[in-house]
């Protein structure tokens, strides 16, 4: 029998619309680099023209 996989899903709400996915994975590759194995990044729309 297969051991089941330990899972954690982590939700990032309020981020600032300018920032990228890769900016994004920057701040987290240092730290996170080995703990994960799917990313999924959204977008966020502005509400406000500028």
């Amino acid at each position: 029998m297969k051991k089941p996989l330990q899972r954690t899903k982590v939700v990032i709400h309020h981020l600032p619309p300018s920032l990228s996915q890769n900016d994004l994975l920057a701040l987290f590759h240092d730290h996170f680099n080995d703990r994960y194995n799917w990313f999924c990044f959204r977008p966020r729309k502005s509400r406000y023209f500028f």
